[in-house]
């Protein structure tokens, strides 16, 4: 653990039933104005609007895609969960909003060990698992389809065991992008270094400030 690294939470999401991406901008806006003053040196972004895109052209004129391209300008890398609908979407290559945006670095998922077959909510199942497979509702996106927007990274996050809200020994079990991209980045942070990956930036910059607002979306 570094422990120079910090985290900071702008909350952008209050809940999961009221969710807005104005709030999103929101926080973006507040780590723009307070980067220098707190040596921001990434964003982690668990969240998506549940869309599959195979490109940003969408969104070019998009308030939150100027924000984060003017965090990547300011050598402020941006992970976002890949989204997980991608057996919702026919298993067809694409990730949602804001991940296609070119400035971002992707985050889909993976299983980290034999842990046996999965059937989620969506209808995705794995019938077995081991360690490096992709889950069957990690959206994602290979070069060949778009170059420019294509996924760079894949961690695992099924299953996750993490903190839970029942008392102070509670635990919740996850399964996800929004799981991945946490433990990702944070991995970058506290060894202190954070090189995106990254076809369309590669201006990312060794930072110890994590900000990560929050996600809605689960598999």
């Amino acid at each position: 653990m570094n422990r120079n690294s910090r985290v900071v939470t702008p909350g952008s999401i209050r809940s999961h039933s009221a969710a807005s991406f104005a709030w999103v901008d929101q926080a973006l806006d507040w780590v723009l104005q307070n980067r220098a003053a707190l040596n921001t040196g990434a964003v982690c972004m668990s969240l998506g609007d549940g869309g599959t895109y195979t490109n940003d052209g969408t969104f070019s004129s998009d308030a939150l895609a100027h924000k984060i391209t003017a965090l990547r300008q300011a050598k402020v890398a941006v992970g976002v969960a890949a989204d997980n609908d991608y057996f919702s979407h026919g298993s067809q290559q694409g990730m949602g909003y804001p991940t296609i945006i070119r400035q971002t670095v992707s985050v889909g998922v993976v299983y980290d060990a034999d842990e046996g077959g999965y059937h989620y909510a969506s209808g995705a199942e794995a019938y077995s698992t081991r360690a490096g497979q992709i889950t069957p509702f990690s959206q994602r996106l290979h070069p060949t389809v778009n170059r420019i927007t294509r996924a760079e990274i894949i961690a695992p996050g099924a299953p996750v065991t993490s903190s839970g809200i029942n008392g102070p020994h509670g635990e919740s079990v996850q399964h996800g992008t929004s799981q991945a991209t946490p433990g990702r980045w944070a991995s970058f942070c506290c060894c202190g270094v954070l090189q995106a990956p990254r076809r369309r930036a590669a201006d990312s910059r060794p930072g110890n400030q994590l900000a990560a607002p929050r996600r809605r979306i689960h598999p």
